[in-house]
């Protein structure tokens, strides 16, 4: 059997193991094809924008002074950028800025940022393997506090409590939780749709217990595959089995 050098498990990982198989997870971790899209551009690009008004490292960010990249210069210009630089307009740049700036100043959130550290990279062992996270921010108010930002559709922010569970971010707060022995687990949930609204969330031990489960589960299908190269050709054959409902209509 093949098989692949090992993958840090990150919550995101793990998750995509959970949702997708194992397979998948794999595969696109190795880059075997590709899922980024605008809005992942859009909010990698905000966490680094506020990384970085954090005192974490400067954002890689290039404002473009082409209104497009219609003509060779502009092309020539846009060719030139660093691979990891995000290229924005002038006018976005100033929206996300306005954005970052209201998250940090929301009253809810704020004093958990008087004395914190952004984009902490943590790792842990467990039985060879390696658990890895990049915690958006380690705030040490209220006890040890992490901090996670959450750039979401306006579907999804309405939602988000039901949504947290289906997005597997009970299994990322468990593995935060378990990386640094966190007091308190938080999700900073802005709206990527106007009028961006933004909210805070707190994780309480039954959404943490929950992601633990999903976590062992999720842990348990990596260490049955043994870092087998991943395929695309599914063996299985499983029934597609009707609903049936039965309406009891009395004597």
């Amino acid at each position: 059997m093949k098989t692949i050098n090992p993958i840090n498990l990150s919550p995101s990982f793990l998750g995509k193991v959970l949702s997708n198989g194992y397979d998948y997870a794999v595969g696109e971790k190795l880059g075997t094809f590709g899922k980024d899209t605008a809005a992942m551009s859009d909010g990698r690009l905000l966490h680094a924008i506020i990384a970085e008004k954090l005192g974490g490292e400067p954002a890689k960010i290039a404002i473009s002074p082409y209104a497009s990249f219609r003509t060779n210069d502009a092309k020539a210009w846009r060719d030139s950028q660093p691979d990891d630089t995000a290229i924005v307009s002038e006018a976005k740049m100033e929206q996300f800025n306005a954005i970052a700036e209201r998250a940090i100043n929301h009253p809810k959130i704020a004093p958990y940022l008087q004395d914190c550290k952004p984009e902490v990279k943590i790792e842990k062992e467990i039985n060879g393997y390696n658990i890895k996270g990049i915690l958006d921010v380690i705030s040490n108010h209220n006890g040890k506090t992490v901090i996670d930002w959450k750039f979401v559709s306006t579907q999804v922010f309405d939602s988000f409590d039901k949504k947290a569970l289906y997005q597997n971010y009970d299994l990322q707060s468990s593995v935060y939780d378990f990386l640094t022995v966190a007091s308190h687990v938080l999700f900073a949930v802005i709206e990527s749709e106007a009028p961006h609204r933004i909210k805070l969330w707190h994780c309480d031990s039954s959404f943490l217990e929950s992601g633990a489960d999903k976590f062992n589960k999720s842990f348990k299908i990596v260490q049955e595959a043994k870092w087998r190269t991943p395929q695309f050709d599914i063996l299985e054959v499983d029934d597609l089995i009707a609903g049936i409902t039965i309406t009891d209509k009395g004597d």
